[in-house]
This record gives structure tokens, sequence and C-alpha cells, in this order.
């Protein structure tokens, strides 16, 4: 009878040491309401575990998905196993009483009262020194393990894990003396038996055995096992403390350090859950595509060998699961590789709704884990009537962290073939960006290429420096093979590429007040025809800016410089330097109203050569000008505030003044060929773009803006104005609109209510007549189920332009059909010439696994050696395979 007693007493010891140091010492384990003997203990006030389901699923492995985890289901109502216990009133921080008593430094709640027994042995007995115990191994004893680690790797010469554990508990595992529990304190340890002491494996069940002799522990119901950042869940578990084997059973659930969830049907794995053999497997990978084998062996927590296995990132049908998902993989061994983070297929074919289509005989693809990985991307096809049968087979390589490239080889059946390539390099000073083309054995038997690269570097807080190049190896290459410049896809967007492409080379600074910019420009004109002996070669154009502090007077200087050296192999060249300097001063009125008022010199000094006039003669070379400028601007802000939305009104006079004329006949027009008169330049000194033109004489701009602005987002804002001008300027061609004292009327109005309408209209009219110069429409409104976005502009040809008037209306109609289809249809239409320029349909399937694009266009659009034809591009992208870079 005394050894049963000391057995049960032994027993209430170890679960009362156990719980003192789960649910009162460890922190994370109580934030994570991890209870460490299950039901025995009563969970803190509050605190409601979190569980597994435990019911029998008759589900395969291959249909288990997170959903089937039961994360809120309540606790079971703890048994009342210790009622033996004189009905002692418990602390809510010891469920079990005082089964063992602390050291006498440890005070006890006042108010908390004891069966007179134990008051009389706490008064005898204050402090606790040793307790005999069982001589079974006592791996991490410790202060706060007093019992060592019920579970926990075995120390033996077989595992090498726990080799480096034996020198410290040598004398404890071969001594036959009774061992001795420190003292408790609240003090931190810091000795190396502390440090040295292996992780716990925390663990939390409805029923819990032990068998000393034979070293099992044995729990049932709910048994959930934490070591380091894994998890093990499971109906039963047994742990054999010899062997450091756990067995377990019935709804296994594992969570690995990769946020990877494993479930089974039984398992054995290693004390760690590193190693171990697994029956009926099915894994829930990170980004919730799914993999199922019929067995499977974890090695050293790191690699996954799996038997007669299929991966899938596609849900099953909801109504009848039995059926095949729409794609998956199937093979006869994958390996799921952590440390190199790739999924690996040996004797593998892919089936399409349960129908094989194509064989591997090996075949990996990077894990959820990693978003770059060297390897084959999926292949994209199209037809093109000129070019013929198109397939482009892109591979993309990582060539470090921070750096990548994609190749993609090109065959066209009509017109040859090449690459295209892309390289992308990410530095923490800078980036690295380039797209290059290379074409062979088309009809012109000829090579053709082209390139387009940027660079854009920090060399410190205030300076940085970039580059961009754009070349072709002619006008048409980039027409002929739908070649869009920073975009490798043979795609089209619009009926041509840019009139011009653009190099340059430039050095920024940046200060509090000062900004400085040197730069170069390499232009080459892409239209038929044309004479690249005239494109200009601009070196350097620098750029200096300079904003002064607030003087004696409220007012501040400011300073524009400008230097230019323009070269031509065929025409002239020009030299300039520009230098205005100005002066500012900002103030109020009375009622509200803000003015700003500033003086400024414009200073140009020209020498020019080869250039010619209309007449035949040539340039002065050296030509200078020098023109003061004076300009008040007056504004009055008038502002209501409603219950629902704030309204703005403001009306706007700018006065300016110079000198008539300055527009010399020797000085060369580079940068100012084109003056565009609209709501965005009305109050501006200088309508020009540029600096070899300027406005003289006095003018008056005036114009009104209102707007109204809701609490909910949605906004709307009109302006109107015009100019007058004391006397007429020659400069400004017929048709630009400032030709005549009075300007012609600019306004905009801009319409957002909500996210489903946005409405921005543009327009310029003549002040006699109110005809319309120039119209802009711009609408996109509906809902994803219908929605349109279209565009219209009407522009009348100003004289001396090199740019046609013109009027065309483009649109594009979009229906998200239902959850999973998309449709849309875009077109260009000429009005003024009243030809269709391009039409094109497209029709978009996508799932949780898998995207179908099918686009045709007809294009109408005809230069040299690019004629009207049509379009038809096919794509399809597997999710998680074709998205990612695979092999």
């Amino acid at each position: 009878m005394n050894n049963i007693i000391k057995i049960l007493m032994f027993n209430c010891i170890c679960i009362y040491l156990i719980a003192s140091y789960d649910v009162g010492q460890n922190a994370e384990a109580a934030n994570n309401n991890i209870r460490p003997l299950g039901i025995l203990i009563n969970p803190l006030e509050g605190a409601i575990p979190k569980r597994i389901k435990t019911q029998a699923t008759s589900k395969p492995a291959t249909e288990i998905l997170a959903t089937d985890i039961d994360l809120n289901r309540p606790a079971i109502k703890t048994p009342t196993v210790f009622d033996s216990f004189n009905n002692q009133k418990k602390l809510n921080k010891r469920p079990l009483g005082i089964l063992i008593f602390p050291d006498k430094n440890v005070k006890f709640d006042k108010k908390s009262t004891l069966p007179t027994q134990h008051n009389n042995t706490l008064n005898k007995q204050k402090t606790f020194k040793s307790l005999d115990t069982p001589a079974f191994p006592a791996i991490g004893r410790s202060a706060k393990r007093p019992l060592g680690l019920l579970i926990g790797p075995p120390i033996s010469a077989s595992n090498p894990r726990t080799l480096g554990l034996q020198k410290i508990y040598k004398n404890q595992i071969h001594s036959s003396k009774k061992l001795e529990f420190p003292k408790f304190s609240t003090s931190k340890k810091t000795s190396t038996e502390e440090t040295a002491s292996p992780i716990p494996v925390n663990f939390a069940a409805d029923n819990l055995s032990y068998d000393q002799e034979l070293g099992i522990i044995s729990a049932r119901g709910s048994v959930n096992l934490y070591y380091k950042d894994q998890r093990l869940n499971a109906n039963v578990v047994s742990y054999n403390q010899k062997s450091g084997i756990v067995t377990a059973s019935g709804n296994i659930f594992l969570q690995d350090t990769s946020g990877h969830r494993v479930y089974a049907d039984y398992a054995q794995v290693t004390g760690d859950l590193k190693d171990g053999i697994i029956e009926n497997i099915g894994i829930l990978l990170k980004d919730h595509s799914r993999l199922a084998a019929a067995r499977a062996k974890r090695i050293g927590g790191r690699i996954l060998e799996m038997e007669k296995g299929v991966y899938s990132p596609c849900d099953l049908c909801p109504d009848k699961p039995s059926m095949p998902p729409i794609w998956q993989i199937k093979a006869v061994k994958i390996t799921h590789n952590q440390d190199r983070k790739i999924i690996e297929y040996q004797d593998a074919w892919l089936e399409v709704s349960g129908l094989p289509v194509f064989y591997m005989p090996y075949f990996f693809h990077p894990d959820p884990t990693i978003k770059r990985k060297t390897g084959f991307l999926f292949p994209t096809f199209n037809s093109a009537s000129k070019l013929g049968f198109i397939a482009k087979t892109p591979f993309f390589w990582v060539i470090d962290s921070h750096t990548d490239a994609t190749i993609s080889p090109i065959l066209t059946t009509s017109e040859g073939g090449g690459l295209i390539g892309e390289y992308r390099e990410r530095r923490k000073t800078g980036k690295i960006e380039g797209t290059a083309s290379l074409i062979l054995g088309d009809s012109q038997k000829a090579v053709r290429a082209s390139i387009d690269a940027s660079t854009k570097f920090n060399i410190d807080k205030n300076w940085r420096w970039g580059s961009q190049i754009q070349r072709s190896s002619d006008n048409s290459y980039l027409r002929r093979y739908k070649i869009s410049l920073s975009d490798s896809y043979l795609t089209r967007y619009g009926d041509a590429t840019s009139n011009s492409l653009v190099s340059n080379t430039y050095l920024e600074g940046f200060t509090t007040r000062n900004y400085f910019r040197a730069s170069g420009y390499l232009f080459q004109d892409m239209r038929t025809g044309a004479d690249t002996g005239e494109s200009p070669i601009v070196l350097p154009l620098i750029d200096y800016n300079y904003v002064g502090d607030i003087d004696e007077l409220g007012g501040y200087k400011t300073i524009d410089a400008n230097m230019l050296n323009l070269h031509r192999d065929h025409g002239g060249d020009t030299q300039r330097f520009s230098l205005r300097p100005s002066w500012i001063k900002p103030f109020h009125g009375s009622m509200g109203d803000i003015y700003n008022f500033s003086i400024m010199m414009n200073s140009d000094f020209y020498f020019s050569q080869d250039h010619k006039h209309d007449d035949g003669s040539d340039f002065k070379q050296h030509e200078y000008r020098i023109r003061p400028q004076a300009t008040l601007e007056w504004r009055l802000p008038l502002v209501l505030y409603g219950k629902k939305a704030i309204q703005i009104l403001e009306p706007i006079v700018v006065a300016l003044w110079s000198p008539n004329g300055g527009n010399l006949s020797n000085i060369p027009n580079e940068d100012s060929t084109e003056a565009e008169f609209d709501d965005t330049n009305l109050f501006s000194n200088n309508r020009f773009s540029g600096i070899d033109r300027i406005e003289g004489g006095g003018r008056l701009s005036y114009g009104i803006k209102w707007g109204i602005y809701n609490q909910m987002g949605g906004s709307a804002s009109v302006l109107i104005g015009q100019s007058f001008r004391a006397r007429e300027d020659s400069t400004f061609g017929t048709g630009s609109g400032l030709e005549e004292n009075f300007s012609d009327i600019v306004s905009r109005v801009h319409i957002s209510p909500g996210e489903h309408v946005d409405l921005f209209y543009r327009t310029r009219v003549a002040p006699d007549n109110l005809s319309p110069q120039r119209n802009e429409l711009q609408l996109t409104a509906g809902i994803p189920a219908f929605r349109i976005s279209t565009s219209y502009i009407f522009l009348d040809q100003m004289a001396d332009s090199e740019f046609p008037g013109r009027e065309e209306l483009s649109g594009t109609i979009s229906s998200q059909l239902t959850k999973t289809w998309h449709t849309n249809l875009n077109f260009r239409q000429d009005i003024q010439e009243k030809d269709l320029r391009s039409l094109g349909l497209g029709l978009k399937y996508e799932d949780e696994c898998l995207v179908v694009r099918i686009n045709g266009t007809r294009s109408f659009f005809e230069d040299t050696e690019v004629e009207p034809e049509d379009v038809i591009t096919f794509n399809v992208v597997l999710k998680t395979l074709s998205e990612q870079n695979i092999w």
C-alpha cells in the first residue's frame, strides 16, 4: 500500500512540476494556449486552448484541406480527478493546489485557504531539498524542469545529436545516487547546464500514461506536440524514451518550419520530428497547392521522398470531389528537397481532366518558398499572316540574388528567327535594365537588331547619374516584328512605335535650394525616308536652377541657367547660353486674396553655323537678346463648407509685360517649333515649350476655377479661361490659338463621382463663333460585369507644323462574364480618313490553377515592309509552374 501511495505521489509531483513550468513560467506557451498535460490541468481563465479535430474521417489524404482542421472547437470539460484532496480551494495559477512546498522565499496569496493538514505541513517544512526519484535518465534537468524532459532526444552514442550532452549529465545518468532538485528562484540561470539544455518537446493531450519500465509515454485524444517551430497533432501518440521514436496514428497533422502542412493516417518519426515514415500522406504547401502519395519518408527534416505521388494546385469540384482536377502531375517518385527548395519528379506525366497528355522522365520546379529559379518558362505561341507561326520559349537565368536575365529564342515560319534577351539588376545604389533583340534569315537576308537599356545609380545623397540607349538597325524593324521598346513580347501596342529613338546620359545633383543636370542626347529618326544625318547630337546640355532665401522685403530670388551644344552631320550647328535671374514677392490682401509679383531678365546668347534662312541666306553667327519681364498674379480662393462636400471657387488673373518682339531671325529655333495652347499653360509666362522662342508685349490671362469635393472621395472640377494680347504676335502660327489679340477659349472638365465613373474633357474653341479647334474626351465607366473605356481626340492642323491634324476614336469594352471568364473588345477608328486602324477581341479564363488567353487582332497600318495583317495569340499558364520559373 505504501508503494502505491508513493507512486501516486510521484505522479502528482511530476504533473505539478511540469504544470508549474509550462503554465506559470513559459510565457510563450501561455500566449499560444498550450496545455502541457491536456485536460488533466485546468487552463487559465479566458485562455481556451486551440484544439484539433479528432473525429474519424474517411477522407483520403489527396482530399485533405486546411479547412479540415478545427482551430475553434471549445475545450473539453475537465473531469474532477483530484476531488480526493478534501475539496481544497485551488489557486488560479495552481489548478492542482499545493502538492509540493517551494522555497521559503516564495510567498502565497493571503486570501487563499488550505486544509488544516496542509497548513501544519507548511509550518513545519519550509524548504525542499531532495526527493527520491526512479532511476531513469534525467535529461534536461534544471531549476525550471526538476524532472528533466519527459520527451526529448535520447542520449546515446548512436544519436549524434545528443553526444554533447553526455559529458554534462554523465554523473547523473550513470550514478545511483539520489537526484537533488535545486531551490526555486526567480533569477535567471546562466550556468553551462542551463544554456546547454536541449530544447524540450512540449505536448498536450486529453489522456496521458507512462510506462516506467519500458520508458514509453502514451497520449490519447487531441494530442499536440510542439518542438521548436514544428507541430504534430494526432489522435494517438506514443514516445519511446529509449529509441527516441514517436509513433502517431489517426488524423495526423504536422506543420514544419517552412509553413507546409502534412496530413497522414500513420507515422513514425524521431523525437525531434525530423526523420520518419508516413503512410497515406497529403501535403498542403505554402501557396495552397497540394502533394499526396501512398507513402513517404522524411529525412533530416529537409527531404521528403514520396512514392506514387500526385501534385496539383487545383481545387476539387465541391459537387463531385471524385472528379480529377483540371490538371495534375503524377509521378512514380516525388522528392521535396527543402534545402534546394525544389520539388523533383521521376517518371512523371501531366494529366488534364484525368487524361495524360505529356510524359517527362525527369522534371522539377521550385517550391512555394522561392520566388526566382533558373529554368525554362512556359512557351507562348502566336500566328500572324505575314510572319507565320511564331513560337517563343523563354529561359529564365538567376545570375545572383540581385541579378537575373530572360533569354527568349524566337522562331517564325515566314521571316526567320532569333533571340530576345532581357537583363535586370538591382543594387543598393541603383539599377540596370535592358532589352535586346536579334533576328536572322528574314526575307531581307540581313541581320537586324535593336537595343533598349537604361541605368540609374546614386553616387551619394546629393548626386546620381544614369543613361538610356535606344537603337534599331533600321526604321521598319520594330514595326515589322512588332517589338515594342521596353517590352520583349511580340505584341503590338498601337499602330507604330515612336517616330524617334532617344539615347542619353546624365548627371544630376540636388541640394536644398539648388538643382544641376548635365546630359547628352543622340536621336534616331524612325520616319520613312528620313535623313539620319539631320538628326542632332546634343552634348552637353546643362541646366542649373537656384532658389534663394527670403530677403528683408519678403521676396526671394531665383536663377535659371542653360547651356546647349548641338551638332548635325547634315544641317546647322547651334551653341547657346541662357541666363534668366528673377525676383519673386508673394503677399496677401485684406480679403484673403493672394498676389505673386515677379520681375525677370531674359538673357540669351547664340553662336550658329550652317543655318539657312528661307531665302537661302546664311544666319548671322553671333546673336543675343536681353528682354525684361514683369508679372503680377492675383487669386481669390472662396471656400464653402457643406455638410457632405467642400466647394472652392477661385478667379485668377495674370498680367504680364515685356518689350515687343525678341524673336530675331538670326536665332535658330531648336526647341520651340511647336506652340500648343491649352489649359495647362494658360497662365504661363511663356507659352512656347523651350527657350529659343519667347513671348513679347503686354498680355492679360484670366480664368475661373470651380471644384466640389465630397467627403466620400468623389469630386468634380471646371476651369475656363482666355488670354488677351495688346498687340498681335506673328511668332505664333495660324491655328495655334494665340495669333490674334484675343486667344481661343480653353477649358477642362473633370468629373469623378466614384470609382465606377471617371470623365475628363478638354477643349479649345474660337472666340468669335465658338467652333472647336481641339477636343479631347476620356471616359471610363461601368462595373466589372460591363466596363467601357473610350477616348476621342480632335486636333486641327497648325500652320508650319510637322504634325498633321487628326480626328480619332478608340475604346475598350470589357466584361467579367463569370468568376473565371473575362472578355474584351478594343478598336481604333480614324474618323478623318474614315478608316478602321485596328480591331481586337480577347477571351480569358482564369481560376486558382490555370490561365488561358486567346487574342485576335486585325491591324490596318501600312508602312515600309509593314502591311495590314491578322495576329492570333494563344497563351496557357499553369499556375505555380509557368508563373514561377521552372525547368
